[in-house]
């Protein structure tokens, strides 16, 4: 969970908001240096129309984006890291004529973070992103700020250990 920030709302006429925003990442890294994660999250602010204020105030927003990770320090126990990906943003909002637009941009997802273990199966992190979702005739540019706090499931095979220190044992 973690806190979403709108720089400015999707339309002219439309307002901007802060909400709550919760995200699930799958993700896996194949070397000390890069990974991948594939995020989808959710905020839902309260987007007004000024035009037509008295329309059903209920909106989402839902980002969904894959993206690169890049830690530049290797495997140290404390992981500063750098994501860049692409995706798309969904938004719904209530637009001039009195009905709902819903439509979905490019987006960007650029940022950092840093984990550090919590327990060998278990990190804890913290990231910050701005999801710049690309304007069109439907929607103006986002720049979508999030910052989130988490808790990562570390899955994966044990280290084996090797002759001649263990040589039959798994380290625990």
């Amino acid at each position: 969970p973690g806190g979403f920030f709108m720089t400015q709302g999707p339309r002219q006429n439309v307002r901007n908001d802060n909400d709550l925003y919760g995200a699930l990442h799958l993700g896996c890294d194949w070397d000390y240096f890069w990974g991948l994660e594939a995020r989808v999250g959710r905020a839902t602010p309260e987007l007004i129309n000024s035009t037509q204020p008295t329309l059903a105030r209920s909106a989402a927003l839902t980002t969904h984006d894959f993206t690169l990770v890049y830690y530049p320090s290797a495997d140290t126990v404390v992981r500063p890291y750098l994501r860049g990906g692409v995706g798309w943003t969904d938004f719904d909002f209530p637009n001039d004529s009195g009905t709902r637009s819903e439509v979905s941009p490019f987006t960007m997802p650029l940022g950092m973070g840093i984990k550090w273990p919590v327990r060998r199966w278990l990190a804890a992190r913290v990231e910050f992103l701005d999801n710049l979702a690309f304007g069109d005739s439907a929607v103006d540019t986002q720049h979508n700020l999030t910052l989130v706090l988490g808790l990562e499931y570390r899955a994966g095979a044990r280290p084996r250990s090797y002759w001649p220190w263990y040589p039959s044992r798994k380290i625990r």
